[in-house]
């Protein structure tokens, strides 16, 4: 079970194979990506990504910030952990992952900068999350992201940004195949909203 299934497996099923779930099991309709020019520059704080984490300090919502790179992750991490004490960043190559991501679901910390190892399998509630340079991740991961938002009955909505400097086609395709499953969901009867 997969909701970004490769080209080579769908290639390998027949239609009559392959069962679609457009919905979750608490009826709400997944969070769609906004889209908002952003270009990061690791070097130093940025007033506009300062001013986004903040908004979500104040709404008191947990947000994973997703990175393509562990270098420029961990050079952000540097600066914008002065303004946000309780911050951590995750990756691979982390050795202490496994008791971050722990603390993270404990509610230790609001805001996680990671990459990609946060895609898939974490789950938790009152979760944003923002892609830097989204316009260089593929459409799989984007997707994988997005899902990250909304999962818990508690919590099932939730904000999905994709910063960029300048929209890429798997990004446009991520959100298609996102409202594609949205209407599927609604015409089945199996969604609320």
């Amino acid at each position: 079970m997969t909701a970004t299934p490769t080209q080579r497996l769908t290639k390998q099923l027949s239609n009559n194979q392959i069962i679609q779930l457009p919905a979750r099991f608490h009826r709400h309709t997944l969070p769609i990506p906004k889209f908002s020019y952003f270009k990061l520059k690791a070097n130093r704080v940025q007033h506009k990504l300062k001013s986004i984490l903040y908004q979500q300090l104040e709404a008191q919502r947990f947000t994973l910030v997703f990175f393509n790179n562990i270098e420029i992750m961990e050079m952000a991490f540097k600066h914008y952990h002065y303004f946000f004490p309780d911050l951590i960043c995750v990756s691979s190559e982390d050795a202490l992952r496994f008791d971050k991501v722990e603390a993270l679901r404990k509610g230790e910390h609001r805001i996680v900068f990671t990459t990609t190892i946060l895609e898939r399998g974490f789950t938790m509630a009152c979760l944003d999350v923002i892609v830097l340079n989204a316009d260089s991740f593929e459409k799989a991961a984007l997707i994988q992201i997005a899902g990250r938002v909304g999962r818990k009955k508690e919590a099932p909505t939730g904000l999905v940004l994709f910063l960029h400097e300048g929209v890429s086609l798997a990004m446009i395709l991520a959100k298609r195949d996102i409202v594609y499953m949205n209407r599927l969901g609604i015409k089945r009867g199996w969604l609320d909203d």
